[in-house]
C-alpha cells in the first residue's frame, strides 16, 4: 500500500517530491492537472502508466507508450479537464472521471473504482 514516499506512486513522485517521473513536459501537466483535480481521480489514473527507458509502460496491458505521444495525451487531457465547469462540482468529478477511464481505456487498462 503506497505511504506517500518517495518511489511510492508517480502523483505523489512529482507533486510532493518533486521527483521527475515522466518527463519535464508530463511532469508539469501532472502538476497543473493536480490543481484542477483532486488526488483521487489523478491517483488512480497515474497508477498504470510507467516510464520505463523512453517508453511509457501501461499496467495490465503490453501496450507501451513513446514519452512524447504520452506527453500530448496529458496535455489534450489537461486542455479537456480545463474546459469542464467546475461550478457545478458532481457534473465537474463525473466528467473529469469519464475523461480519465476514456484515456485509459484507449491504452489498454481500466482504472480501479
Amino acid at each position: 500500500m503506497p505511504n506517500g514516499r518517495p518511489g511510492d506512486h508517480p502523483l505523489t513522485d512529482i507533486v510532493t517530491h518533486h521527483i521527475k517521473t515522466y518527463s519535464k513536459r508530463a511532469d508539469d501537466t501532472v502538476r497543473d492537472l493536480a490543481v484542477a483535480l483532486s488526488n483521487k481521480f489523478l491517483w488512480r489514473f497515474l497508477y498504470h502508466f510507467h516510464r520505463k527507458d523512453d517508453v511509457i509502460t501501461v499496467m495490465g496491458s503490453k501496450r507501451r507508450i513513446p514519452i512524447l505521444e504520452f506527453e500530448e495525451m496529458l496535455d489534450d487531457l489537461y486542455k479537456k479537464i480545463s474546459a469542464l465547469d467546475s461550478k457545478d462540482l458532481q457534473g465537474f468529478e463525473d466528467e473529469a472521471d469519464r475523461l480519465l477511464q476514456d484515456v485509459v481505456n484507449r491504452y489498454g487498462g481500466k482504472i480501479p473504482r
